[in-house]
């Protein structure tokens, strides 16, 4: 469930973030939305700092199934009137088995 997720992947990488204590609810989803940029900045755009997870989904033949998250925090938000917005508290995350990593810098 959502809710599942947010408790065992993101709250622990939140940790120390401006998003740690607060409520998250999706903005944008492209199964919903679309599967395009325009569409993704329709709706992330001037909303702040964010979360992004990715869902990957492999198959090993069989039912071997396994599902790995990917994403990364941005504390300044989105804009997409161009240009960089870099940030020294960015990351980007993955998971590996039931564990989550930040990568290093």
């Amino acid at each position: 469930s959502d809710d599942a997720i947010v408790q065992t992947i993101l709250r622990p990488l939140l940790l120390g973030t401006q998003l740690q204590s607060r409520a998250l609810k999706p903005v944008y989803d492209a199964d919903i939305h679309g599967w395009n940029a325009q569409s993704f900045h329709d709706k992330v755009d001037g909303c702040g700092a964010s979360i992004v997870l990715g869902t990957v989904v492999t198959l090993k033949g069989g039912d071997d199934v396994k599902t790995y998250y990917v994403g990364g925090y941005n504390p300044k938000g989105w804009a997409s009137y161009g240009g960089a917005r870099p940030s020294v508290a960015a990351f980007l995350f993955y998971s590996s088995s039931s564990t989550y990593q930040k990568l290093q810098k």
